[in-house]
């Protein structure tokens, strides 16, 4: 009953997205903001994906006569338009995906908010609110930003780890955990940072409040530990791969400050104070 309404809700706000399946606005030209660029790195991997080629391989499509890779375009979300691409365009197979995205946040939010037993009504209202932030409010051009299922997914696999009783379980749910958290770095690099930013602060939070229980877990969760990093690696080997092939032969790129954007990156004020985009807030 909760996903069901999630689905209703999630068909109603963003009928824009679902509305692609009836008319494929791309054909007109209707697409603004990163969308473009956004779905041709999305197109390229794909075609990388069932050519059976690294998903990142080097394109020679810009910037002739050198080319470029795709390992910078956040572009995740290819590996689950596989499904939808040999029935949809480009274009609606990405908005589609979009839209389940935030069906998964919303369900993701829940699941997680009730393996920490918080009451259903409760876990619905905040799940629900969490897939609508009013922080996706003004940024439907760079439609990447969109991807926020990944942060409770990922500590819900994590939790799911820590309370399950068997090893068949343990083993699914670090398979689960490993793979949002390669993800996050797929589809977008920032939420990649936070999510590994957030998982050293619980680390150094238990660290200062209760290194023997820190221990304690890893020691009994070691065996998690090396299959969390064997799968990781194991997904996150083609990235790797042309990543150390552009460190040979391209050099990685030098930039000042917070990759460049040295006077806009440490802006810790708008974790407190409401952005004057939002309707609601002011």
């Amino acid at each position: 009953m909760i996903f069901f309404i999630y689905s209703l809700i999630n068909v109603l706000f963003l009928r824009t997205f679902w509305s692609e399946l009836i008319f494929d606005r791309s054909k007109i030209g209707a697409v603004f903001g990163e969308v473009y660029a956004a779905e041709w790195a999305l197109n390229h991997i794909y075609e990388n994906i069932i050519s059976l080629k690294n998903p990142y391989s080097h394109t020679p499509d810009i910037l002739y006569p050198f080319g470029a890779n795709l390992i910078a375009t956040d572009a995740g979300n290819a590996f689950f338009i596989i499904f939808l691409k040999p029935f949809l365009s480009t274009h609606q197979a990405f908005y589609v995906t979009i839209a389940l995205g935030l069906l998964a946040a919303n369900y993701g939010m829940y699941l997680l908010l009730r393996k920490l037993n918080f009451s259903k009504l409760i876990a619905f209202v905040l799940g629900l609110s969490y897939g609508y932030t009013t922080y996706l409010m003004v940024r439907v051009g760079h439609i990447t930003y969109f991807s926020i299922f990944v942060f409770p997914l990922f500590y819900y696999f994590v939790l799911s780890v820590l309370k399950a009783t068997n090893f068949r379980q343990k083993t699914l749910n670090t398979l689960g955990t490993a793979f949002i958290f390669v993800i996050t770095l797929y589809l977008n690099l920032y939420f990649f940072v936070m999510l590994a930013f957030s998982i050293g602060l619980f680390i150094l939070y238990f660290i200062f409040k209760d290194i023997r229980l820190l221990i304690s877990k890893i020691n009994n969760f070691k065996t998690q530990l090396f299959l969390f990093c064997l799968f990781s690696l194991i997904f996150v080997y083609p990235f790797l791969k042309i990543l150390y092939d552009t460190y040979l032969f391209e050099e990685l790129p030098s930039v000042g400050g917070w990759g460049g954007a040295i006077q806009f990156s440490s802006d810790l004020f708008g974790y407190f104070i409401p952005s004057t985009y939002s309707y609601f807030l002011g």
